[in-house]
């Protein structure tokens, strides 16, 4: 459709058209040799799959951005659209075909012009656009404000809130008298403010919407605002005090809160009692084949000839891997590996699982009954770095077998086994290089 009426509904702008659009502007806002004013609109969508970021903009949700030049009476001369979310204003305008033909004098632009009758100084015709685009010959933008209006502070003195009220009074005669000049600050602050009169005191308030009243308040009064609001909701957090006090205030921000809820040394005071449990003493062991730790690794979204698994079995003190493919996690098959772990190396003193039920089935049960001397553990231990090293094992040997599997151009991973025998696993210091053994 685009590429049918493109041409028809919004043809290239010439010569005679920008001087058209130009002489538009100069009539409805009095501002001679603009052709046109620039700007981008973020269009809310729904994140496309696989996108990552690059649709997410400053404002927090998914966008395409449309970079559009309009004339006077709001109709577009030129768009861009399908900048990503994430660009800003001026590198999505500097990546399009407007900036490229402006830059490059191909825009059939008019010739520069005096823009006063008797005026000998020849001006070019001007794009307008607010402060995120870089000013240039053909494009204007707004004097950088230096200064924060005084008519737009959040706090007030007692004598900048009656100056207020006065110079609201002013704006509301001047908006209702025929014949007066009108300006854009008595629109503002009748807009912004409304005077109500309680005993005969004049308060500055929000206009009021929805029947709520929302009070201005000076910073005089602020602290004792803070304070009994505070103590009223029994020396509630930030939510509640900012709750309770933008159902009657509208000036008082949540930098004010949060300032005032650092200061108050009371509230800073509380702290909850940490719960204290049980502390176990760690189970340490100096000698080889004492204590043995096994893990799961799930190999399932690769699983080939029927192995899903392997079986990670550790010895806590040399570190010495071993490692077992299966094709499940049932426990016969698992005790069937053990059983030839422990007729090769013997069986540990301990053996430490954090599995739950795949290792504490009967036939386990039944296979240690042949060491009486073997103690099963489950749970995760209780020296942090036992834990620790148990999953760096199992990463290195994901990292190893993909690395192989990359090689090697095969998924057959528990081949890899012969290919993985001398093994260091990571942090491992003060111990000779364990073999992986591998089946």
């Amino acid at each position: 459709m685009w590429a049918k009426l493109k041409n028809v509904v919004m043809k290239e702008s010439n010569n005679q058209k920008w001087i058209d659009i130009s002489n538009e502007f100069e009539k409805n806002a009095k501002f001679p040799n603009c052709i046109g004013a620039l700007d981008g609109k973020h269009i809310r969508m729904i994140q496309p799959p696989d996108s990552g970021s690059i649709y997410y903009n400053y404002k927090h949700f998914f966008s395409l951005v449309l970079m559009a030049l309009c004339d006077s009476n709001y109709c577009f001369v030129w768009i861009d659209i399908g900048g990503f979310g994430k660009d800003s204003d001026s590198g999505i305008y500097k990546e399009s075909s407007l900036y490229k033909k402006l830059t490059e004098k191909k825009l059939d632009l008019p010739d520069p012009r005096p823009i006063t009758n008797n005026g000998d100084i020849r001006v070019p015709y001007v794009i307008v656009a607010d402060e995120a685009f870089g000013m240039s010959e053909n494009l204007m933008r707004p004097y950088g404000v230096k200064k924060k209006r005084s008519d737009n502070n959040s706090f007030l003195t007692v004598d900048e809130y009656n100056i207020r009220i006065e110079e609201l009074k002013h704006s509301k005669f001047v908006l209702k008298t025929p014949g007066e000049k009108k300006s854009m600050k008595d629109y503002r602050m009748v807009r912004k403010y409304d005077i109500l009169t309680i005993n005969n005191k004049e308060r500055l308030i929000k206009p009021v919407h929805d029947d709520t009243i929302l009070y201005y308040v000076t910073i005089d009064e602020l602290f004792n605002i803070l304070h009994s609001t505070h103590s009223t909701i029994g020396h509630g957090g930030r939510c509640r005090m900012d709750f309770e006090l933008k159902s009657k205030y509208c000036n008082i921000t949540n930098e004010t809160i949060m300032a005032y809820l650092n200061l108050y040394t009371h509230c800073q005071k509380k702290s909850s009692n940490p719960k204290r449990g049980l502390v176990s003493k760690p189970i340490l062991h100096s000698t080889f084949n004492s204590r043995s730790q096994i893990d799961l690794i799930d190999m399932q979204s690769q699983h080939i000839n029927g192995f899903r698994f392997i079986l990670n079995y550790q010895d806590h003190l040399t570190k010495f891997v071993l490692l077992r493919a299966l094709s499940s996690k049932r426990a016969e098959e698992i005790a069937h590996n053990f059983l030839d772990i422990y007729t090769t190396f013997g069986a540990p003193a301990i053996l430490h699982s954090d599995n739950g039920r795949e290792f504490v089935n009967s036939i386990i049960i039944e296979l240690h009954s042949m060491w009486p001397d073997v103690k099963i553990v489950h749970g995760k231990p209780r020296h942090s770095q036992s834990q620790g090293s148990v999953e760096r094992a199992n990463r290195d040997v994901e990292d190893m077998q993909t690395t192989w599997m990359a090689q090697n151009k095969s998924k057959d991973w528990p081949s890899a086994g012969p290919d993985l025998e001398e093994w260091r696993p990571r942090g491992i210091k003060g111990v000779g290089a364990p073999k992986l053994f591998y089946k």
